[in-house]
């Protein structure tokens, strides 16, 4: 089996020096540390998946059962063992069902992607009994005018863990092993956004699975979700690290990204796991042992019934834009005396972006990648790279409609809509490259043998 380390450092804004080396990265736990079972400090280990085995029936298109009235619907299990208890509504529990809604086009606090047929959420309400249940949201089937039931619908039942894990991080008040159960799954919904706070005598923090050879998996649950500022799915940091010297090490924790992202290349929701942007610290961010794609290895060809654009994306690595401590070494030459470091070990990693490493103040930081390339088949054993969606140039089944305009929007003028596209992949030229020019690329429209040809930069 090969083995590859890429190792790079930021010497200053926008140069890096990268070479290869045998490394080897220790975060041994010291003696004495605190040890801390995530439950006791509130999280749940609660994710319920389903497979094309769901009927989801709204208030529209059948009544029957759902006591609730209009803006629900019921779910139900048509294939399988009944799993639904009663104590889900007290516990919380919510319910994303995948790409059974058409979406309105406006952009809204839900976060959802306007004008697709996409995934959203509900709360359960009610449960009837172990099969069936009553969720807080109608869905439409597709279909707007006519709401219709939807059959074989895959999708998850969840517990946010949000609140609890950022409590949990807030409290610590000494150098603390968080475990996480093995084989379980902890949801977060969006970015949580963790303040890893400059909080004297705190020490550093490790988040382990309790079982040395299984891993516990943490699912960042942001399906089909929109840009969009104050919305319910947040985006931005999984963790806002500070100016301090705290370090943290994660180890055997699958970090599990959004089953679906609408592959646009601005105003997508996205998320990134470290994020530091102030000035001088030395300290180490660590992940080993994950796997981005464990959700999709484990579910095995039962993902051949989800519906269509599965890609299971990690949030990016990291983004910083600071890092390192300068001093004097002790000779009266001012030099590197610390670095901040970030370190993605044995591990397999997809995302949009995997590191944006800056330093306006000088050098200070490492960001080491270090893995195994195949096994003796030549099979892959830990990967790492940036998605690169390909562009589609095409749609099908597609309406065009034409208004007055009177709404101020000038594109909706002519309104061009399908299941898988809406009006913000033309404003964010989606066939393009990704940037908000004013070039004149243009997006044509045939409609039985007769072209309109449109500036493609958010003119619809």
């Amino acid at each position: 089996m090969k083995r590859w380390t890429l190792t790079l450092l930021v010497l200053c804004h926008g140069l890096l020096m990268a070479w290869m080396v045998q490394a080897v990265h220790a975060a041994d736990v010291p003696a004495g540390t605190a040890v801390i079972k995530v439950e006791a400090a509130g999280l749940v280990a609660f994710k319920k998946d389903f497979y094309g085995t769901l009927d989801v029936i709204p208030y529209s298109a059948d009544p029957t059962g759902i006591e609730e009235g209009a803006g629900h619907s019921r779910v139900v299990i048509a294939q399988g063992q009944g799993i639904f208890d009663k104590s889900w509504v007290e516990q919380g529990v919510e319910f994303v069902a995948f790409r059974i809604h058409k979406n309105p086009n406006v952009i809204a606090k839900e976060a959802y992607f306007p004008g697709i047929l996409g995934s959203r959420y509900a709360k359960v309400v009610r449960v009837i009994d172990a099969s069936q249940l009553i969720v807080n949201f109608e869905y439409n089937g597709g279909s707007p005018d006519k709401p219709a039931s939807s059959r074989q619908v895959s999708g998850y039942f969840f517990i946010d863990n949000t609140a609890a894990l950022k409590r949990m991080v807030a409290q610590q008040s000494q150098s603390t092993v968080y475990l996480f159960q093995p084989g379980e799954a902890y949801v977060i919904k969006g970015m949580p956004n963790i303040v890893y706070a400059d909080k004297p005598g705190a020490g550093d923090m490790w988040w382990l699975s309790a079982d040395d050879n299984k891993r516990a998996n943490l699912k960042i649950s942001a399906e089909d979700a929109y840009a969009t500022r104050g919305g319910a799915i947040p985006g931005g940091s999984f963790f806002q690290l500070g100016k301090y010297d705290r370090s943290i090490y994660l180890d055997r924790i699958n970090i599990l990204g959004p089953t679906f992202v609408v592959p646009v290349l601005q105003l997508q929701w996205e998320g990134t796991f470290f994020t530091y942007t102030q000035g001088q610290v030395a300290r180490t961010l660590e992940i080993r042992n994950c796997n981005t794609l464990a959700e999709k290895l484990e579910a095995g060809d039962k993902v051949n019934l989800l519906p269509a654009g599965a890609s299971w994306l990690a949030p990016d690595f990291v983004y910083s834009a600071g890092g390192g401590r300068r001093g004097d070494r002790g000779d009266g030459v001012i030099d590197m005396v610390g670095y901040q470091r970030f370190h993605l070990l044995r591990s397999t990693w997809i995302s949009w972006g995997i590191a944006s490493l800056k330093n306006n103040d000088g050098a200070g930081n490492w960001l080491v990648i270090d893995g195994e390339e195949v096994d003796e088949q030549g099979q892959p054993i830990h990967m790492v790279y940036e998605a690169k969606f390909i562009k589609r140039n095409q749609f099908d089944n597609v309406s065009l409609s034409f208004h007055d305009g009177k709404e101020g929007d000038a594109r909706r003028v002519v309104r061009v809509e399908s299941n898988d596209f809406s009006w913000p992949m033309v404003e964010n030229l989606y066939w393009n490259t990704g940037l908000s020019t004013a070039a004149a690329d243009f997006l044509q429209i045939e409609v039985e043998g007769f072209k309109l040809r449109f500036a493609n930069n958010g003119s619809l």
